[in-house]
This record gives C-alpha cells, structure tokens and sequence, in this order.
C-alpha cells in the first residue's frame, strides 16, 4: 500500500452537500492531472444525508472513474460506507480500531404527520435503503439478505470482520 500524501484526500465529519462539492471536485482535479495515478480518500464519518452520499458516490463511480483507493480511520458509517466503497476492491484498507456502523435510514422531520405522509415517508426509506443495500451487496461479499440482517442489528463492524466480509481488503 502506498500513501501519496500529494494526491490525497480527507473526508472527516458529515457527508453533506458541501462534502459532496469539496471531494468531488478535488478527485475530479486531481484524475485530470494524472488520469492513471493512485488518488487515496481517508475516511472518518458518522455518516450524514443520505442522498448526497448517493450523489457522490454516482458522481465518483459512474463520471469520473479514478484510480482510488480508500482508507477508514476511526470510522465510517451509514453514507460514509458508500464512499469508502468507492475504493477499488483490493485497495480499500482500514486501521487497525478502525469500525464502520450500519443503521436503518431515518428522516427527520417536523410537523404534523397524517397517514399518507407516513406511508409516503416510508416508501422512500424503502427506495433508500434498497438503493444503499445494492450498492453494499455490488461491492462486498455480503448478499442482499445479509445487508438488511446488518442493517436490522444495527451492527458494528470491526476492520477484521470488514475484511471478512470482503467490505475491506487489507488492515493497516
């Protein structure tokens, strides 16, 4: 493993529209410059909304296409696992107390609630959370059904279990 301090980035705090212009636009920058050299994105993220995590994680996967490999320090959870995945699957490393942490998307809202909404709020979590379970599935070992067992327990996971689970490749 090799850490070209020179071409990489740091994703610590929430995953939000700002962290979605911030990271996009730097790995997009840097895949300009040199196209086929390794760019490394450290992760250390509770997590946040999870739309620009999908945001990001399209933008990334689908447009821009570097060569990237990620690292979890400390941890990542709920939308901060997308963009760990983006990492290729033989580089994507966490630290040795490195944890990710796996919930049931919520949405916080204010107001009165009626039936309707709330079955409208929960067909999107639905929508949401199989979105999420694909893109887990797509890049890990886990099938489908093990996701949403994950998701059900609220699991932790530690970075040898991560391994395991093929989520990461290597500890550092």
């Amino acid at each position: 493993m090799d850490f070209d301090l020179s071409r990489s980035l740091f994703c610590n705090g929430d995953i939000n529209e700002n962290t979605l212009s911030s990271i996009a636009s730097e790995i997009e920058k840097l895949t300009k410059t040199d196209p086929t050299t390794l760019i490394t994105l450290f992760l250390t993220s509770t997590g946040g909304n999870v739309a620009d995590g999908f945001a990001i994680y399209d933008y990334i996967k689908h447009i821009i296409r570097p060569e990237l490999q990620t690292v979890v320090l400390g941890e990542a959870s709920s939308a901060a696992i997308m963009l760990f995945l983006l990492g290729q699957k033989e580089k994507r490393y966490m630290g040795p107390r490195a944890l990710m942490r796996f919930h049931r998307f919520w949405i916080e809202r204010t107001g009165a609630l009626n039936r309707t909404r709330i079955q409208k709020i929960d067909n999107d979590l639905a929508v949401s959370e199989n979105y999420y379970i694909d893109i887990i599935a797509a890049n890990s070992k886990i099938s489908k059904t093990g996701v949403r067992n994950i998701l059900d327990e609220e699991a932790t996971i530690t970075a040898q279990r991560a391994v395991e689970l093929g989520l990461a490749h290597e500890i550092l």
